[in-house]
C-alpha cells in the first residue's frame, strides 16, 4: 500500500529512533518550540493585550511619580585656524582630514565641560541658585555631584558638534541650568585661548628681535672681512695654490710609481745574483745576446756541420763512422754555443743590476727634493682655503639670521589676520538649550517593555511546564523512548467535522474521512513491519484502560479485510469484553469455551460479510481465568489459526493492571502499544515496553490514539490540509449530508438470531 502523507515520517519505519539514554526516565522533556509557541499562540495573545494594559498604568504611574525631562543644546567646534587663508568650516560637516585633526581637541573640550571649574561656576550664578532645581539640594556640593551625574557631553558622529545634554525632575529649570554652564565653559574657553594667545606673540616677538640682533651682528662680521681681504683676488689665488698643489702632487705620485717599480726591479736582480740563478730574460734581450759574434759564429759553424751530416748521411748510412763523428762535432758546438750565451746573460744581468740600484737611488733623491715644495703648496692652499670658508659660514649665519626674523614676523602677521577672522574663535553655539521634553517614562519604551517581560516570563513558565509534562502529545514525543517506532498517528475524532463521533468502526462507516486514511496508514506500517519478519499473530495492548485498543483492533482488522487480508480478530479480554458489541456478533460461545473444550473453534468462530472479518469473542467470562491464556488449549489454537489466517489480532486488557499481556507475550509473535495522546505519560508507556521485554516479545511499535491538533506540530496543517481537500471533492449534496450530525450505526451487519445488547460508553471511556 502506498504511503499516506496524513502519517508522520516515523511511520512504517523498520528502524527504531536512537533515544539518548535515560529520557524515557528523565522529569525534563525535549521540546520543539515550534509546536509549543503553536499550541499557546491564545494564551500568549492574551498575555500581550494584559502587558499593554499593565505598560499603559505603569506608564501612568511613573509619569506623575518620577518624571523625567531633557533639555539639548549643541557646539561648533571649528578649532583654530593654522593658516589665515584657511577654507572656512560651516555647519558642523567639515572635510575628513580637518574631523580627523579635531578629534583630540573636541575630546579634550568634552572634558573641560565636566571639568569642576565650569560646573562650580555655573553653580555660582545667581539665575541658578534662584531655581527650584538648585534649591531642592541641601548645599552645594551635592548640586554639583547631581550636575555632573545628570550632565552629557558626546561627540556628533561624522561632524565637530558636540551634543550637550541635562535631565532633570523640574522642567522649567533645565533650559536655565544648560545655559548657564554653556555660558561659563564659554567663558573660561575664551580666556584660555586668549592668554595662550598673548603667551605665543610675546615669544614670536622675542624671537624676531633675537633674530635682528644676530643678524645686525653677522653683517659687521661681513664688513670687517671685506675690508681686510679682497675677495676676487683670494677666490683667484685659491684656484692658483689649488692647480699648483695639484701639479706637483701629481708629479710626486708619479716619482713613488717610479720608484715603487724600481725597487722592485732592483731587489729582484739581487735575490737572483745571491742565488746564482739567471732571470727570464725579455725578448730584446735574448736579441742583443744572439746578435754578438762569439754566438753568431757557433751559430754558423753549426749550420755548415748540420749540411755535412746531410751529405754524409745520405751517401753513407746513419751508422757510418763520419756521420757519427760529425753528430759528436755538433754536440759539443752546441754546449759551447750554451756556455756562451749564459756567459752574456749574467754579464747582461749584472749590468741591469746595476743600472736599477742607480735608478733606485736617483729617484729616492728626486722624491726626497719634492717634499718641501709639496707641504709648501698644500699650507698655502690650506690657508686660502680656511679664509674663504670663513667668509662663506659668515654669509650662512647671516641668511639664516634673516630668515629667522623674517620666518617670526610671518607668523606675526599670520596670527594677527587670523585673530582678526571672526570664524577663528573656535567654538561657537549652534544651538542655545531646547525647551525639556519628557524622556522618562516614555510610553512605547515602557509598554514595550512590559510586554516583554511579561511574555518571557510567561513563555518561560509555559517551557517550564512543557519540560516538565511527561505525557505523550505528538510522534516527536514517542521517539524519545528507547527503541519506540510510531507505527500511526490517530487523530481525536473531533478533529474531522465531517467524520462521525463514533469511532469503533470508522473504517467501515466514512471509509473517505480523515481517521479511515490515519488507520489504513497505520494498518500499511504494521503489515510492512509485521510481514519484514513474518509476524502473524500479534497482540495489542495499552499500558491503562480507555487507551482506545479495543476501537484500534476493530478498525485496523475492517481495513485489513478490506485489503483482501483474511483476518481474525480475538477478544482476550475477559474482563470487559466489547468485540461482539462492535461486531454486532453476540455469539453464546467464545474464547473461553474454547479453551475449556466446551465447543471447537468452528463453532466459536463468527464469520462477518462485507468485509469478510472472523471474529473470535470473549465467551461465557464468568470464572474465565487469565491462566486459561497459557494453557496448552491456547498455544494449539493459536497454532490452528496461523494457517487459516494472514493476521491474528488480539485484543487485550489493559498491560500495567492485569496479567493477560504477559502470558499472552509468550504466545504471540509481536505486540502492538496503543497510547492514548494527552494523558499517558512516558514512563509509564517505557514500563510497559520493559515489560514486554522481559517476556521476549517484539514490540512492532506503537499506535498513538487521539493526537489532537491543539498540541502543535506538523499534523494540524495535515489534517486542515485534509479537510479542505475532502471539501473540495465532494459535491454540495453528500458534503451537507456529512456535515450533519451522525445518527446511531445500525445494526445491518447484524443476524435475526443474534440478540442486542445496550451502547457502550462513550469513546474516552471504552476500552
Amino acid at each position: 500500500m502506498t504511503a499516506n502523507p496524513l502519517s508522520p515520517s516515523t511511520i512504517g519505519s523498520g528502524a527504531a529512533p536512537v533515544a539518548a539514554p535515560g529520557v524515557a526516565g528523565s522529569r525534563i522533556t525535549p521540546l520543539d518550540p515550534l509546536r509549543v509557541l503553536h499550541q499557546y499562540k491564545w494564551v500568549l495573545l492574551i498575555v500581550f493585550l494584559v502587558a499593554i494594559c499593565v505598560g499603559g498604568i505603569l506608564f501612568a504611574f511613573l509619569r506623575q511619580a518620577m518624571p523625567e525631562y531633557t533639555s539639548e543644546a549643541q557646539l561648533l567646534v571649528t578649532g583654530a585656524i593654522r593658516e589665515p587663508y584657511e577654507e572656512p568650516v560651516q555647519s558642523g560637516s567639515p572635510k575628513q582630514v580637518r574631523l580627523d585633526v579635531l578629534g583630540a581637541f573636541i575630546k579634550n573640550q568634552i572634558i573641560m565641560i565636566k571639568s569642576d571649574d565650569v560646573e562650580k561656576a555655573a553653580l555660582a550664578s545667581p539665575t541658578v541658585m534662584e531655581t527650584r532645581w538648585y534649591k531642592s539640594f541641601s548645599d552645594a556640593e551635592a548640586a554639583r555631584n547631581e550636575l555632573d551625574r545628570n550632565l552629557t557631553a558626546s561627540q556628533i558622529l561624522g561632524s565637530t558638534l558636540i551634543q550637550l545634554s541635562l535631565k532633570g525632575r523640574y522642567e522649567s529649570d533645565l533650559k536655565i541650568v544648560l545655559d548657564t554652564v554653556i555660558n561659563a565653559y564659554m567663558q573660561q574657553f575664551k580666556l584660555k585661548n586668549e592668554t595662550e594667545t598673548i603667551g605665543v606673540k610675546q615669544v614670536f616677538v622675542r624671537e624676531s628681535d633675537a633674530a635682528r640682533a644676530e643678524f645686525d651682528q653677522v653683517q659687521q662680521k661681513l664688513k670687517v672681512f671685506r675690508e681686510e681681504h679682497d675677495l676676487a683676488s683670494l677666490e683667484a689665488q685659491n684656484d692658483e695654490a689649488n692647480i699648483g698643489y695639484n701639479d706637483l702632487a701629481s708629479q710626486a705620485s708619479a716619482l713613488a710609481v717610479r720608484l715603487q717599480t724600481a725597487r722592485e726591479t732592483f731587489r729582484a736582480l739581487e735575490m737572483a745574483n745571491k742565488d746564482g740563478r739567471l732571470l727570464q730574460p725579455t725578448p730584446e734581450i735574448m736579441a742583443t745576446i744572439e746578435a754578438d759574434s762569439a754566438v753568431s759564429l757557433r751559430d754558423e759553424r753549426l749550420r755548415g756541420l748540420r749540411e755535412r751530416r746531410e751529405v754524409a748521411l745520405h751517401r753513407m748510412g746513419p751508422d757510418h763512422r763520419a756521420v757519427l763523428m760529425i753528430d759528436r762535432t755538433i754536440q759539443a758546438t752546441e754546449n759551447e754555443r750554451k756556455t756562451v750565451v749564459e756567459q752574456l746573460l749574467k754579464e747582461h744581468q749584472q749590468v741591469r743590476y746595476d743600472q736599477a740600484r742607480g735608478a733606485v737611488v736617483a729617484l729616492e733623491g728626486q722624491v726626497t727634493g719634492m717634499g718641501p715644495a709639496l707641504e709648501e703648496a698644500r699650507a698655502r692652499l690650506r690657508d686660502l682655503t680656511e679664509k674663504l670658508t670663513e667668509y662663506r659660514r659668515i654669509e650662512t649665519d647671516a641668511k639664516a639670521a634673516s630668515d629667522r626674523k623674517a620666518k617670526a614676523d610671518d607668523l606675526l602677521r599670520s596670527m594677527e589676520l587670523s585673530a582678526s577672522r571672526p570664524d577663528n574663535a573656535g567654538l561657537a553655539i549652534r544651538l542655545a538649550a531646547t525647551s525639556p521634553r519628557l524622556t522618562f517614562p516614555t510610553a512605547p519604551g515602557i509598554i514595550l517593555t512590559t510586554v516583554i517581560l511579561l511574555e518571557a516570563l510567561a513563555l518561560a513558565g509555559i517551557f517550564l511546564k512543557e519540560m516538565l509534562d511527561q505525557r505523550i502529545k505528538t510522534p516527536t514525543d514517542v521517539q524519545f523512548l528507547h527503541h519506540a517506532v510510531v507505527l500511526g498517528a490517530l487523530p481525536q475524532s473531533t478533529e474531522d467535522p465531517l467524520g462521525p463521533t463514533e469511532v469503533e468502526t470508522v473504517v467501515q462507516r466514512d471509509p473517505t474521512g480523515l481517521m479511515a486514511e490515519a488507520y489504513r496508514q497505520t494498518r500499511t506500517a504494521l503489515l510492512g513491519a509485521a510481514e519484514r519478519d513474518g509476524h502473524r499473530v500479534i497482540m495489542v495492548v495499552g499500558p491503562q484502560p480507555a487507551s482506545g485498543v479495543t476501537s484500534a483492533v476493530n478498525n485496523l482488522a475492517l481495513s485489513m479485510a478490506h485489503d483482501g487480508y483474511r483476518v481474525l480478530v480475538i477478544d482476550a479480554n475477559f474482563r470487559r469484553p466489547c468485540l461482539d458489541r462492535l461486531f454486532n456478533c453476540y455469539a453464546s460461545h467464545g474464547l473461553a469455551d474454547v479453551l475449556r473444550g466446551a465447543v471447537s473453534l468452528d463453532d466459536a468462530v463468527v464469520h462477518k460479510q462485507d468485509p469478510m472479518v472472523d471474529v473470535l469473542t470473549a465467551g461465557q467470562t464468568a470464572g474465565a481465568a487469565a491462566e486459561l491464556l497459557e494453557s496448552r488449549a491456547f498455544q494449539q489454537m493459536i497454532d490452528a489459526c496461523r494457517s487459516r489466517y494472514d493476521t491474528i489480532l488480539i485484543d487485550t486488557p489493559p498491560a500495567l493492571l492485569t496479567s493477560e499481556a504477559q502470558i499472552l507475550a509468550k504466545s504471540v509473535d509481536a505486540a502492538v502499544i496503543v497510547v492514548r495522546a494527552s494523558r499517558d505519560k512516558r514512563g509509564m508507556v517505557a514500563r510497559l515496553l520493559r515489560l514486554l521485554e522481559s517476556q521476549n516479545a517484539a514490540v512492532l511499535g506503537i499506535i498513538l490514539n487521539g493526537v489532537r491538533t491543539s498540541a502543535g506540530g506538523y499534523l494540524s496543517k495535515n489534517y486542515d490540509a485534509f479537510y479542505r481537500y475532502r471539501q473540495n471533492a465532494l459535491p454540495p449534496r453528500e458534503f451537507e449530508a456529512q456535515t450533519a450530525p451522525a445518527a446511531a450505526p445500525a445494526a445491518e451487519s447484524s443476524t435475526a438470531a443474534e440478540p442486542t445488547k445496550p451502547a457502550a460508553d462513550s469513546e474516552d471511556e471504552r476500552y
